[in-house]
């Protein structure tokens, strides 16, 4: 039997596991990236992984067809090479991932970007599985995306497509952490959703749920508050998923796709009142012939669709 094995490359983990055709996981495993280390160390790391993986298929009478990796930055996909910064990744810059592996491991290695990769596992297994044209993203401290288009993940001239995070919405915004300003990121990020939180808190007094300091605020209480019906945490986050369907317009406008997946831990805890939020506000928005049938959908993948991604690379729908 065949199986696929996938590393997804963290800032704090390495996701790594098996799977079969159909993309059930045989083993998901985990360990962390001390990304602090340099290069050499996380390469080493990666291959040991690697090593894992095959070991556990051969045992088992698997034939792995190649190695995929995730990473964050840009990756030139035909080199398996990283061109851009990775903030969270020192000197990870310039790194020939394919090259170091394929020598030590005797195996072709692919590699891409991480947030690309986990929008091909959701349109491969996941919410958008039966969707030829997609846009995921994840939302967390950043917010990454990848664009499926006629059932093909979208590279990109200079492997940089899919930066769905990094579309200005403000003109001379607040700055991003990647030194633009008025990216999407610097108001829908987690950062932002903590500052609009505080402010919420702060008009609504005794009224809000939350009593505590509020520089100790994380997105998980805001989420929480949320849950328990807080006022102030609903503004903050009805605000946020304005902000998101804001970028949203841009790219329905451009590319008109069928469906939009978002995860992370906003997407995965509000849910369905989350995903309503954004649609609501798309309503307001967009062209209605360019929202006819858009389907706004909750990731259903997780944490796994980084190491899914990365196995099934070169696969089609």
């Amino acid at each position: 039997m065949k199986a696929f094995a996938g590393i997804d490359l963290g800032g704090t983990n390495i996701k790594y596991g098996l799977a079969d055709p159909g993309g059930r996981i045989l083993i998901n495993r985990s360990k962390p990236s001390h990304a602090d280390r340099g290069r050499n160390e996380i390469l080493k790391d990666l291959e040991e992984c690697a090593r894992e993986l095959l070991e556990y298929a051969g045992h088992k009478k698997m034939k792995v067809p190649y190695i995929g990796i995730g990473s964050p930055g840009t990756v030139d996909t035909d080199k398996g090479k990283i061109l851009g910064l990775s903030p969270n990744i020192p000197g990870w810059a310039g790194t020939g991932i394919s090259s170091r592996l394929e020598k030590n491991l005797k195996i072709k290695v692919h590699v891409g970007n991480d947030a690309n990769l986990m929008a091909w596992a959701e349109v491969l297994f996941g919410a958008a599985k039966g969707y030829r044209n997609v846009l995921c993203t994840t939302v967390g401290t950043g917010i990454g995306g990848g664009v499926i288009m006629n059932g093909k993940l979208v590279i990109g001239a200079s492997y940089s497509a899919g930066e769905f995070g990094h579309i200005p919405i403000v003109k001379d915004g607040k700055k991003c952490n990647c030194g633009l300003r008025g990216c999407l990121e610097a108001y829908a990020g987690s950062d932002n959703l903590i500052a609009m939180a505080r402010k919420e808190i702060k008009a609504a007094g005794a009224k809000s749920k939350y009593q505590g300091s509020l520089e100790d605020l994380t997105v998980r209480t805001i989420l929480e508050l949320f849950k328990q019906g807080d006022s102030a945490a609903y503004k903050a986050i009805a605000k946020q998923a304005r902000y998101m369907a804001t970028g949203f317009v841009s790219v329905i406008h451009l590319l008109n796709p069928e469906a939009i997946v978002v995860g992370g831990g906003i997407a995965e805890v509000v849910g369905a009142d989350y995903t309503k939020l954004i649609k609501n506000a798309l309503d307001n928005y967009a062209f209605k012939d360019a929202l006819k049938g858009l389907k706004i959908l909750k990731a259903r993948l997780g944490n796994k669709a980084g190491f899914i991604g990365a196995a099934f690379q070169k696969e089609e729908i």
